[in-house]
């Protein structure tokens, strides 16, 4: 299988109401995003999607971009069907064929997925990008965190690889990414 990146929505990281569904409970939490800036919320029928950028960059200068996505549970009949399609849309964004690392499962009182993808050239920019991201099937939604680093084109999406350095940045960003729910005794805060 081929494919790149990930999302959620929330405020410079910390604790933000998602008003996605019939309860509108749930919170996600996440890291602080010390040295990044909100850029806007972008939303679109298949949810709301947050981005973040390193201060001093653009939208159309930019090396790392953090982004958040909720999506309605009524998005996909299943968590393997959101993730299936999340994978799919990145494939379609690569102009090359892209590197999906084997995404693991884990299971934080949801059921959560963390993965990698490589794309060699983009279609939007001709960049390459490599994404470190985490899905997370919620009661009231379907959230997504990517850690994106725009990297120099390759023809082979193999060929880009992360360093230490962003393996720490991205753990550190996905790798706190959760969702919880006060009014659950076994999904509080």
């Amino acid at each position: 299988m081929r494919l790149p990146a990930i999302l959620l929505t929330f405020a410079l990281f910390g604790c933000v109401p998602q008003k996605a569904g019939p309860t509108g409970t749930e919170v996600l939490l996440g890291p602080t995003l010390s040295g990044w800036t909100f850029v806007d919320r972008i939303p679109s029928t298949d949810g709301t999607t947050a981005r973040y950028l390193r201060y001093g960059e653009t939208l159309e200068r930019w090396t790392q971009m953090v982004t958040a996505t909720t999506s309605p549970l009524s998005s996909a009949s299943s968590f393997k069907e959101f993730f299936i399609r999340v994978a799919r849309g990145d494939e379609a964004a690569c102009a090359v064929p892209g590197r999906y690392g084997e995404p693991s499962m884990l299971n934080r009182n949801y059921p959560t997925i963390v993965g990698r993808a490589t794309c060699g050239r983009t279609r939007a920019d001709g960049q390459g990008q490599i994404t470190m991201m985490i899905l997370i099937e919620g009661s009231d939604a379907f959230y997504q965190v990517r850690h994106i680093w725009r990297v120099p084109a390759a023809d082979d999406s193999n060929a880009l690889t992360l360093t230490k350095d962003m393996t720490n940045d991205g753990l550190l960003t996905i790798g706190t990414a959760r969702v919880c729910d006060n009014s659950r005794p076994s999904r509080k805060c």
